[in-house]
């Protein structure tokens, strides 16, 4: 199985450290590695001793994610891969109105679509796991630790979609929900003109 790294820009806070954490806890095979002060070549040198093939790199403003990115790491060397997905907001287990403490990490789970929306496909290719469309989670009680549950929002114009992170047992929250904005596909020109994104391409 691929494995995955989670990490984040510089000195993170214990907003986004928790974040990472409900994203370890919910999604097989990643690992959390605390970047710190850590410079990005030394993160992916961890991330290459364990051998892992993408890093889920968050981006953070004012102690909150902004965005999420991808480094795609190949035998000696690493680059990143051309998405940037512009967060909205996050919402965590421990800002949920329910008292839930998820002491066991997913062994497995699989991408739930209720409608299509790319950031299906984005999560599939960096976790390697299936997508299924159906709006039956009933019909997947007890199949899967986890359902990553993709859902466009056509009614609210300052984001596009959602994903849930849902126990598969008992459908009750396993890990933090994360509201999109926008999705960029990023390539040299629009790294050097476009303002809109700017100040989504540091490290």
């Amino acid at each position: 199985m691929v494995k995955v790294v989670l990490s984040s820009s510089r000195d993170p806070s214990v907003r986004v450290r928790q974040f990472l954490n409900e994203l370890e806890q919910s999604i097989p095979n990643t690992v959390k590695i605390n970047r710190g002060r850590m410079s990005l070549d030394d993160l992916v040198i961890k991330a290459m001793e364990i051998g892992a093939k993408y890093i889920f790199y968050v981006m953070t403003k004012k102690g909150n994610p902004l965005a999420i990115k991808f480094i795609e790491i190949q035998e000696d060397s690493y680059r990143w891969l051309p998405i940037i997905i512009k967060l909205i907001g996050v919402k965590l287990i421990v800002d949920m109105p329910i008292r839930r403490i998820v002491k066991k990490k997913a062994k497995s789970a699989v991408i739930v679509m209720f409608d299509y929306h790319e950031i299906a496909d984005i999560f599939s290719q960096i976790f390697q796991l299936t997508i299924i469309q159906t709006r039956d989670l009933e019909s997947l009680k007890d199949k899967y630790d986890t359902l990553i549950v993709v859902r466009p929002i056509y009614n609210r114009p300052e984001f596009t979609g959602e994903i849930q992170f849902i126990d598969g047992h008992d459908f009750g929250p396993i890990g933090p929900i994360i509201r999109i904005a926008k999705i960029y596909y990023v390539t040299g020109k629009e790294r050097s003109l476009s303002p809109d994104i700017k100040e989504l391409l540091g490290e």
